[in-house]
Protein backbone atom coordinates (compact mmCIF):
# COMPACT_ATOMS: atom_id res chain seq x y z
CA UNK A 1 0.00 0.00 0.00
CA UNK A 2 1.39 3.29 -0.95
CA UNK A 3 2.39 5.69 1.62
CA UNK A 4 -0.42 8.36 0.95
CA UNK A 5 -3.21 5.82 0.83
CA UNK A 6 -2.22 4.67 4.65
CA UNK A 7 -2.12 7.85 5.87
CA UNK A 8 -5.05 8.75 3.77
CA UNK A 9 -6.78 5.94 5.87
CA UNK A 10 -5.98 6.82 8.87
CA UNK A 11 -6.63 10.02 8.63
CA UNK A 12 -10.44 9.13 7.89
CA UNK A 13 -10.26 6.71 10.09
CA UNK A 14 -9.36 9.01 12.55
CA UNK A 15 -12.43 11.56 11.37
CA UNK A 16 -15.15 8.71 11.42
CA UNK A 17 -13.66 8.47 15.27
CA UNK A 18 -13.98 11.90 15.88
CA UNK A 19 -17.49 12.13 14.14
CA UNK A 20 -19.16 9.23 15.98
CA UNK A 21 -18.14 10.63 19.26
CA UNK A 22 -19.33 14.03 18.38
CA UNK A 23 -22.67 13.02 16.75
CA UNK A 24 -25.44 10.44 18.01
CA UNK A 25 -26.93 8.78 14.83
CA UNK A 26 -29.29 5.97 14.44
CA UNK A 27 -31.27 4.85 11.10
CA UNK A 28 -33.23 7.98 10.80
CA UNK A 29 -29.82 10.09 10.94
CA UNK A 30 -29.23 11.59 7.31
CA UNK A 31 -26.08 12.64 6.45
CA UNK A 32 -24.58 14.58 3.11
CA UNK A 33 -21.11 13.40 1.60
CA UNK A 34 -19.54 16.31 -0.29
CA UNK A 35 -17.01 14.73 -3.04
CA UNK A 36 -17.75 10.83 -3.93
CA UNK A 37 -15.37 9.27 -6.16
CA UNK A 38 -17.28 7.40 -9.13
CA UNK A 39 -14.21 5.07 -9.85
CA UNK A 40 -12.25 4.44 -6.37
CA UNK A 41 -8.84 4.36 -7.16
CA UNK A 42 -7.96 3.40 -3.62
CA UNK A 43 -9.87 1.35 -0.59
CA UNK A 44 -10.12 4.67 1.21
CA UNK A 45 -12.35 6.24 -1.68
CA UNK A 46 -15.90 6.57 -0.21
CA UNK A 47 -14.88 5.97 2.90
CA UNK A 48 -18.35 7.14 4.43
CA UNK A 49 -20.43 4.82 2.34
CA UNK A 50 -18.15 2.21 3.28
CA UNK A 51 -18.76 2.58 7.25
CA UNK A 52 -21.83 4.74 7.52
CA UNK A 53 -24.15 1.61 8.89
CA UNK A 54 -27.52 3.42 6.85
CA UNK A 55 -26.27 3.78 3.48
CA UNK A 56 -29.84 4.92 2.61
CA UNK A 57 -29.56 8.01 4.57
CA UNK A 58 -26.80 9.46 2.57
CA UNK A 59 -27.05 11.57 0.07
CA UNK A 60 -23.47 12.24 -1.48
CA UNK A 61 -22.52 14.93 -3.86
CA UNK A 62 -20.06 14.82 -6.60
CA UNK A 63 -19.15 15.99 -9.92
CA UNK A 64 -18.48 13.50 -12.45
CA UNK A 65 -20.88 10.56 -13.79
CA UNK A 66 -22.78 8.15 -11.05
CA UNK A 67 -23.12 4.84 -12.65
CA UNK A 68 -20.04 3.30 -10.97
CA UNK A 69 -21.01 4.56 -7.65
CA UNK A 70 -24.54 3.79 -7.76
CA UNK A 71 -24.22 0.44 -8.97
CA UNK A 72 -21.59 -0.23 -5.66
CA UNK A 73 -23.44 2.26 -3.02
CA UNK A 74 -27.36 1.48 -4.83
CA UNK A 75 -29.01 2.12 -1.44
CA UNK A 76 -26.76 5.91 -1.47
CA UNK A 77 -28.38 8.94 -3.13
CA UNK A 78 -25.96 9.90 -5.74
CA UNK A 79 -26.26 13.76 -6.66
CA UNK A 80 -24.25 15.02 -9.58
CA UNK A 81 -23.63 18.90 -9.33
CA UNK A 82 -21.79 21.83 -10.77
Amino acid sequence: MKIAVRISKFNRRRKWEIFIKQFEFDNETEILDVGFNNVEDSQVDNYLEKVYPYSEKITAWGVDSSELFKAKYPKVNAVIYN
